[in-house]
């Protein structure tokens, strides 16, 4: 059986929005952290072309910018909480 995997929450969600089978997630321990790897049934050997699909996309485009806002916020949060 062909699979697929990323350890990207993103990503998980478009290759599996575009028909990919989700199977299980593991664990894998990289640059002193954990991360959680999402297996996927890929029998057509699609998920290298949805994953740069999905690069291209303007799906990956909101995803920075979410990122990014919600990285502000959190900034902006924390300097407040300081001048108090």
């Amino acid at each position: 059986m062909n699979t697929y995997s990323t350890s990207n929450l993103n990503l998980m969600a478009y290759v599996r929005r575009h028909g990919l089978k989700y199977i299980e997630s593991t664990t894998e321990y990289s640059h002193g952290r954990t991360k959680v790897i999402a297996i996927f049934e890929d029998p057509d050997n699609l998920g290298s072309s949805l994953e740069l699909k999905w690069q291209n996309s303007k799906d990956k485009e909101f995803q920075d910018w979410r990122i990014f806002f919600r990285n502000e916020i959190d900034k902006t949060l924390k300097e407040n909480s300081h001048a108090r």
